[in-house]
């Protein structure tokens, strides 16, 4: 179905779970058409020219394009401590190497099958540019929190690990919190898991209650 076929069909949503391609070359005619839309390839809005035009569809025709929150959690917390002096943010995503080759970052190489390893660390903007299937969740928490420049990213390599972690660390005048998530990957796509299609349907059941939580 072509994008113009989808805005003739005027759905109530337009769910986005492909790429950050699709979100750069399709959110903002979806929103200028007044329907919201549902991503999930939130690597996409780490780049700056792009959240400004989606904010400028959406300003224009009422839409709204929703985040889901993918593999992680901990979002409102994420959002409240920036109320309260959040200083440092950082998330230390883990996965078998299996999950992360094939990244641009790796220019080819293949990682060690025998050892752990770290294999990247920088700001989230950095690390979704070189591993773009790998951690939407590090933009996710950037926009959360303290931006896609100042959130900090590490990538550790790990061989025989059956899930994929996400440790995270916030702190500031609050306090610290940490969390942490690990979820098997997906059995059709290594490189994500079960559980960001699952919060789609979370934020879906979220959207149509009259008692938001």
């Amino acid at each position: 179905m072509s994008l113009e076929e989808i805005i003739a069909y005027k759905p109530a949503y337009v769910i986005e779970a492909a790429s950050k391609e699709v979100v750069e070359s399709m959110a903002c005619d979806i929103l200028k058409a007044g329907i919201d839309m549902i991503i999930l390839s939130v690597g996409a809005l780490a780049d700056d020219r792009l959240v400004e035009r989606i904010n400028q569809a959406g300003s224009e025709s009422g839409a709204k394009l929703h985040v889901a929150s993918g593999a992680i959690g901990g979002f409102d917390l994420m959002r409240a401590v920036g109320f309260g002096g959040l200083g440092d943010a950082e998330i230390h995503t883990t996965k078998n190497p299996r999950s992360l080759n094939g990244a641009p970052y790796l220019d080819g190489k293949e990682l060690p099958e025998h050892q752990e390893q770290m294999v990247f660390e920088g700001s989230a903007r950095e690390a979704i540019a070189g591993f773009p299937k790998n951690v939407n969740v590090a933009v996710s928490m950037a926009l959360a929190t303290l931006g896609a420049d100042e959130t900090r990213v590490k990538i550790s390599s790990c061989p025989g690990l059956e899930t994929n972690i996400h440790d995270i660390r916030l702190n500031g005048d609050f306090g610290t919190i940490e969390i942490k998530v690990a979820v098997k990957p997906s059995e059709k796509n290594a490189k994500s898991s079960t559980l960001a299609a699952w919060s789609v349907l979370a934020l879906l059941e979220k959207m149509a209650q009259t008692i938001m939580l």
